[in-house]
C-alpha cells in the first residue's frame, strides 16, 4: 500500500485490521499513520508489532497511543525503543504502564521520563522498576514519588536507593516506609539519613531497624529518635546502642524506653550515660535493668540516683554492686536502700564501706541485717549505730558482733541491749558488754 492509500484509512477500518494483519505493515507504513490512526490501535494489535515495527514509530506517534493500546506493549518491545522513542512517552501513559512494563526500562531508559510520568507510575506497577534504574533516579524525579510509590516499593528495592538518594526523602515519604523497608536498608543508606528524617520514621516502620543500624547511627542521628519511637524500641533494638551514639538520646527517649526493652542496654552504653538521662530513669526501668547491666554503672553515675531511684534497687541488684560503686552511694542514699535490698548486700561490701556510709543505716534496715553482714562492720562502724539501732539488731545476727565491736560501745549504746540479745550472746561478748558498760 501506497503512502496515501494508508492515508485514506479510516480509524475504524485501523480499528478491524486483525492482530495478524497489523503485522503486515512494514515500519516505513506504520511511521506514516497519523496521529488518528494511531490512536485508535488496540492493545492487542500493539502487542503483535514487531520490533522492528516498533522501532518505524516516532517520539510523538508513541505519544498517541491510547492508554488502553499502551498497555499493550510487551516487555521486549519496550527494551527495543530507542531513547527518543521513550521520551515519547506521556504522563497519562506511564500511568498505566505494568510493573512488567516497568521492569523493560533500564536505567538510560528511566533517565528519559520527566519527572511527572515517574510520579504517575501506579504503585503497584514500581514494584517492576529494577535496582538499577532506582539507583539511577535524579533527585527531581525522586521527589515526584508519591507516598503509595514508596510504600509500594520492594524492600530489595528500597535497598536499592543511594544513601545521598535516601537523604533527599521528603519527610512524608520518610514516613511512608514499612517496617520490612527500612529494616532492609543497608548501614550506607542508614548513615544517609538525617536526624531529622529519622524522627519522621513511623512507629511501625521504626521497629524494623535492627540493631545494627542503630549501632551505624551517628550521635546526631541517635538525637533524631523520638520518644515515641524510643518507647517502641525492642531490647535487641536497644542493644544496638553504643558508648559512641547513646549520650544524644534525649532524656525523654530514654525515659521512654520499656521496661522490658531496657534489658537490652549494653554496659558500655550504660557507662555513658549523663546525669541528665539517668534523672529520666524510672522507678520501673530501674526494676527492669538485670544484675549484669547495673554492674555497667559507674561509681560517679550512681551517686547521682535519686531517692526513688535508689529504693527500687533490688537485693540482687544491690548485691551485685561492686565495691567501687558501693563506695559512691553518698550515707543518705544507703538509707534509702529498701530493707529488702539491704540484705543482698555483701560481707565483702560492707566491709569497704566507710564510717560515714555505715552511720547511713536506718534502723528498719539495721533490723534486716545478718550476722555476716553486722560481722563485716569495723568497730569504728558499729559505734555509729544509734541506741535504737542497736536494741534493733536481729537476735540471730548478735552473733556477727565481735569483742571489738562492743567494746568500741559506750555505756547508753552497751545498756541497749535487750534480754533476748544477751541471752544470744557468747562469754566474750558479755565480758565485752560488761566493761562496756563499767565504763566511765
Amino acid at each position: 500500500m501506497s503512502d496515501s492509500q494508508i492515508g485514506k484509512l479510516s480509524a475504524d477500518q485501523i480499528k478491524a485490521v486483525t492482530a495478524q494483519q497489523i503485522t503486515g505493515f512494514t515500519p516505513g507504513q506504520l511511521g506514516k499513520f497519523s496521529d488518528e490512526q494511531i490512536g485508535a490501535l488496540s492493545a492487542a494489535q500493539v502487542g503483535s508489532l514487531t520490533n522492528d515495527q516498533i522501532a518505524g514509530l516516532t517520539a510523538a506517534q508513541i505519544g498517541k497511543l491510547s492508554d488502553t493500546a499502551i498497555t499493550g506493549l510487551k516487555a521486549t518491545q519496550i527494551t527495543a525503543m530507542s531513547d527518543t522513542q521513550l521520551e515519547g512517552v506521556s504522563t497519562t501513559q506511564a500511568g498505566v504502564l505494568t510493573a512488567a512494563q516497568v521492569g523493560a526500562l533500564s536505567a538510560a531508559d528511566i533517565a528519559k521520563f520527566t519527572d511527572d510520568e515517574i510520579g504517575a507510575i501506579g504503585a503497584k506497577a514500581i514494584n517492576g522498576l529494577k535496582n538499577d534504574a532506582i539507583a539511577a533516579l535524579s533527585e527531581s524525579q525522586i521527589g515526584k514519588l508519591s507516598t503509595d510509590q514508596i510504600s509500594g516499593l520492594l524492600s530489595t528495592q528500597v535497598a536499592s536507593f543511594t544513601a545521598t538518594q535516601i537523604g533527599k526523602f521528603s519527610d512524608a515519604q520518610i514516613g511512608a516506609l514499612s517496617a520490612a523497608q527500612v529494616g532492609a536498608l543497608t548501614n550506607d543508606q542508614i548513615g544517609g539519613l538525617t536526624a531529622g528524617q529519622i524522627g519522621k520514621l513511623s512507629n511501625t516502620a521504626v521497629t524494623g531497624l535492627k540493631a545494627s543500624q542503630i549501632t551505624a547511627m551517628s550521635a546526631d542521628q541517635v538525637a533524631g529518635i523520638t520518644a515515641g519511637q524510643a518507647g517502641l524500641l525492642t531490647a535487641l533494638q536497644v542493644a544496638g546502642f553504643s558508648a559512641a551514639n547513646v549520650t544524644k538520646l534525649t532524656d525523654d527517649a530514654v525515659a521512654a524506653i520499656n521496661t522490658k526493652s531496657i534489658s537490652g542496654l549494653k554496659n558500655e552504653a550504660i557507662g555513658v550515660l549523663s546525669d541528665s538521662q539517668i534523672g529520666k530513669l524510672s522507678a520501673d526501668q530501674i526494676k527492669a535493668v538485670t544484675t549484669q547491666q547495673i554492674t555497667g554503672f559507674t561509681a560517679g553515675q550512681l551517686g547521682k540516683f535519686t531517692d526513688e531511684q535508689i529504693g527500687t534497687l533490688s537485693a540482687a541488684q544491690v548485691g551485685a554492686l561492686t565495691n567501687d560503686q558501693i563506695a559512691g552511694l553518698t550515707a543518705a542514699q544507703i538509707g534509702k536502700l529498701s530493707d529488702t535490698a539491704i540484705t543482698g548486700l555483701k560481707a565483702s561490701q560492707i566491709t569497704g564501706m566507710s564510717v560515714a556510709q555505715i552511720e547511713g543505716i536506718t534502723l528498719s534496715q539495721t533490723a534486716k541485717l545478718n550476722a555476716a553482714q553486722i560481722g563485716a562492720m569495723a568497730p569504728e562502724g558499729v559505734a555509729k549505730f544509734s541506741v535504737d539501732e542497736i536494741a534493733a539488731i536481729d537476735v540471730s545476727a548478735i552473733s556477727g558482733l565481735s569483742a571489738d565491736d562492743i567494746s568500741a560501745l559506750d555505756k547508753d549504746h552497751a545498756n541497749a541491749f535487750t534480754t533476748p540479745q544477751i541471752q544470744a550472746m557468747n562469754d566474750d561478748q558479755l565480758a565485752a558488754v560488761v566493761a562496756a558498760y563499767n565504763e566511765a
